[in-house]
């Protein structure tokens, strides 16, 4: 009886690289997800920022209007609280609410950001279709990086006034993103986006509604 062995498999048999196993079939279909992702990308960040939009703005609004109330009351203070706990709760209370605008107006900083990224990465595709190294994954970045004095720094100022600074460190949503859309993400928030100054107006208008009530308190 013949004795049977067991094939083997040399060396010098051709194997298939991960290169080579993407058929064009599946190069559209990662293709046509990534124009999913950039359209839903768009609509969420736009969104985004329009609600973080309206809610400083309804921030600011209620700041100035209990800044009128104080103004316009008379006699000052009220009979029925003394004036230095008038004025301490009063001074926690702008102090909420002027880190509630600081933080909704950066959160509308980062998604103007994106949304100008996302919205340049879309003119791009439109001259040229991507590559397949553009909608590679991303390398992931360190999420969990420790902040210099200086970023430390600037994060505590950015809740004064807005600071031009970037945002650190990645969102953990962006380490999963195609290569092409963190370069997009990066290259925009070097060119930034126009939205710091309006961000200043409001912020410097929150700080002259505190000025109001020290003028009325003292």
């Amino acid at each position: 009886m013949p004795e049977i062995t067991q094939p083997t498999i040399s060396a010098e048999t051709p194997t298939t690289t991960s290169a080579e196993a993407v058929t064009p079939a599946a190069e559209a279909e990662t293709r046509r997800r990534a124009e999913k992702l950039l359209e839903h990308l768009l609509q969420h960040h736009y969104q985004y920022h329009a609600q973080k939009e309206s809610t400083a703005h309804g921030v600011l609004a209620l700041e100035i209007l209990i800044a009128g109330a104080i103004v316009s009351r008379d006699p000052w203070p009220p009979t029925w609280i003394t004036e230095r706990h008038i004025g301490a709760l009063l001074g926690i209370a702008w102090l909420m609410f002027h880190l509630f605008l600081r933080f909704t107006l950066q959160k509308r900083r980062w998604a103007a950001l994106r949304y100008a990224a996302m919205l340049s990465l879309a003119r791009k595709w439109v001259q040229a279709a991507p590559t397949r190294n553009d909608l590679a994954a991303a390398s992931r970045p360190t999420l969990l990086q420790s902040k210099t004095i200086r970023q430390k720094i600037l994060w505590v100022l950015d809740f004064v006034l807005p600071v031009p600074r970037r945002f650190h460190p990645f969102d953990l949503a962006e380490g999963e993103l195609p290569q092409c859309f963190l370069v997009a993400i990066r290259e925009q928030e070097r060119i930034g986006t126009g939205t710091l100054f309006p961000e200043l107006i409001i912020s410097a208008a929150s700080w002259f509604v505190l000025f109001v009530i020290l003028f009325k308190l003292f």
